[in-house]
């Protein structure tokens, strides 16, 4: 489509540590969000769903304070005001808030996409970052990301059954150990 104004976002190849850990932060928020809304949408029609929402927004909120406590410590309180949409090749996400017709295997789509997404993003951040520190963390959080995905892909599997929370916490379990292997890969294929 043709425009008159000028494309001004900017290419993830340009960003700084800075600015990617500021888009990070802001990302983690949104995703946050967005797990607390699906846990108030799904929850009258399965309220088993509520508390695994709620649990991930909450992962999500842990990352944000683990990506935050790294900025502040390195580049203080200021974080610089950039959006998903502010850098390009980054895909536009639906607006879950304002879709109407919305059950499990859509949320189950959307947690997926988002979760495969963000591991992309910070596997991506991490080759991109040139402190040590910031691209550890980058591993770690994709290595957790691809955990998150792979709950997601089993969200209506395990809904419901009896071993849903040790299903769970093997997932958790897994994300806290990949996040070591992935920044071990990193060393050993020269990302890091």
């Amino acid at each position: 489509m043709l425009s008159l104004w000028p494309d001004l976002r900017r290419e993830f190849a340009t960003l700084s540590d800075r600015e990617i850990l500021s888009l990070a932060i802001a990302a983690e928020e949104e995703d946050g969000r967005l797990y607390s809304e699906l846990a108030a949408r799904l929850g009258d029609a399965f309220p088993q769903c509520v508390a695994l929402f709620e649990g991930m927004a909450a992962a999500e909120d842990e990352q944000r304070r683990r990506l935050l406590d790294l900025y502040v410590n390195r580049f203080g309180r200021r974080l610089v005001p950039i959006r998903r949409e502010h850098v390009r090749g980054f895909l536009p996400r639906k607006s879950i808030w304002l879709m109407q017709d919305f059950g499990l295997d859509r949320a189950k789509q959307e947690v997926l996409k988002l979760e495969e997404s963000a591991s992309r993003f910070y596997l991506a951040a991490a080759t991109q970052a040139t402190e040590a520190s910031v691209q550890k963390l980058f591993c770690d959080l994709a290595a957790e990301e691809k955990a998150h995905a792979m709950w997601a892909k089993q969200l209506g599997d395990t809904v419901g059954s009896a071993d849903a929370k040790r299903r769970q916490r093997w997932l958790l379990n897994v994300a806290a150990l990949g996040g070591a292997l992935v920044f071990a890969a990193g060393i050993l294929i020269g990302l890091l």
